[in-house]
């Protein structure tokens, strides 16, 4: 597990909040009119400010949110510090290091992570329930398969070769590891 995902994990738990949670806040904020702000939340969701402002930082980094959501996110963060005065521009700083925080935590996603993460949806796992794994969205997930399987394979027969040869080497085989899943589900 990644620093990142540790500090996103202690702070969900600590604030009682789930990545569902923080995707649907912020989601609603970059949505949201100008009038409704930083306190609008901070009552609506009756947290602090501090915690309204670390639920938006690690849902730009942890791309919990998508490219457009994010770029609303900041764009209203800057629109909200110049009217309220930003005349060093900390807001524009601010959100140009979420941004190199953000693209470094989709770099930070190993050649492990990713073959990781094409064995458990070749297993029949659910997007969703990969990126819960790896507290990020389900978008960034299916960026970091289809990556994979450019990056790796041409066709699904080469994903499966990869897998079962993979398997081989330890051991074992995709039919054993399929019958041990399906009974696993049964």
């Amino acid at each position: 597990m990644k620093s990142i995902e540790k500090k996103l994990l202690r702070f969900m738990q600590h604030h009682n909040l789930t990545i569902e949670t923080i995707q649907q806040m912020m989601e609603e904020y970059a949505n949201s009119g100008p009038d409704q702000a930083r306190s609008h939340f901070v009552a609506k969701y009756n947290i602090s400010e501090h915690v309204f402002y670390r639920i938006r930082d690690f849902g730009v980094i942890c791309r919990l949110v998508d490219s457009k959501t994010t770029k609303r996110i900041l764009a209203k963060a800057q629109f909200n510090c110049n009217e309220h005065g930003d005349k060093h521009g900390r807001s524009k700083k601010h959100g140009d290091k979420l941004l190199q925080e953000r693209k470094d935590f989709f770099n930070s996603f190993t050649n492990t992570d990713i073959a990781r993460m094409m064995f458990l949806y070749a297993l029949g796992y659910q997007v969703s329930n990969i990126a819960s794994q790896y507290y990020t969205s389900e978008g960034t997930i299916k960026l970091l398969l289809a990556k994979g399987i450019i990056t790796y394979c041409t066709s699904q027969e080469d994903i499966l070769s990869a897998i079962d040869s993979r398997l081989k080497k330890n051991g074992s085989s995709l039919k054993a590891i399929f019958e041990w899943y399906e009974k696993k589900c049964k």
